[in-house]
This record gives structure tokens, sequence and C-alpha cells, in this order.
């Protein structure tokens, strides 16, 4: 069984709020929280959400991609939450090999094959960053 955390919020002594960071494993002060994460009761401080942050968007080439794929698919009309979570850097690597794409895949997005289509795997094609702005990416620059 998991352990239970300890509560979001707690006053102190003179008053001040604190809340929990999960992984710092500490209270800290309001002040180190951002707004949208005291909203949300998030349990992550500023320092721990901008590691994370960082960890998602510049780890490789590959986890960029995969970043961009999942922001994408949740972005879209339907907002599919659970197709977003299910696509992993392995399935971003397999597009890239299927397509011939010999090293990490620095410069390029993977765009949809047919639009009518959800973005899977099975329908999916890298293509240059610079290119897919626009008709692919439903935005223009």
């Amino acid at each position: 069984m998991k352990d239970l955390r300890p509560p979001y919020a707690r006053t102190t002594i003179d008053g001040a709020r604190e809340l929990f960071c999960t992984p710092c494993g500490a209270y800290r002060a309001a002040a180190h929280f951002y707004a949208t994460a005291v909203r949300k009761q998030a349990r992550r401080c500023k320092a721990c959400w901008n590691k994370n942050a960082k960890q998602l968007r510049g780890g490789s080439a590959l986890a960029r991609m995969l970043h961009s794929v999942r922001v994408r698919i949740r972005a879209g009309a339907g907002g599919d939450r659970e197709l977003a979570r299910a696509w992993e850097i392995s399935d971003v690597v397999d597009v890239l090999r299927r397509h011939g794409v010999a090293d990490d895949g620095g410069g390029l997005c993977l765009v949809r094959i047919d639009p009518a289509k959800p973005l899977r795997p099975s329908n999916a094609r890298p293509m240059p960053t610079r290119r897919a702005r626009g008709r692919h990416h439903l935005r223009r620059r």
C-alpha cells in the first residue's frame, strides 16, 4: 500500500501558509509555488516544476518530439488525453525508423499522414519542423 501523503497545506505559528511539495518531501512557503499550482493543489514547487519541465522538453530530440506529439494530441479538437498518454519514445523511434530517418530526428516533428484519422504511430510520418508549421500544427507563424 502506498504511504499516505501529508496534508497539502498547513499554517505555521506566525500565520504563514505552507504547502507540501512531494518531490522535495517538505513544506514550503506559498510564495515558492506558481499560482496555477496552488489553484489546482499541485504538489510541486517552482523549482521542482521547472526541473520536471526541463527534463520533458530538453532531454533529447526524441523526448522533445514525444512532448510535442502529446501536447498537440491533447490540444486538438478531440483532446484525447488517453491517446496522448499512450505515446512513448519507442513509438517515436519506430516511426522514424519506418520512414528511414537514421539519426535521433533533430529538426523533425511527427505529423499525420491522413488528417482525418487520429495521430497514432501507424498514421504518423516525420517532417521538417519548419515545413510542418501551419497546416499540420494548425497554426500560422
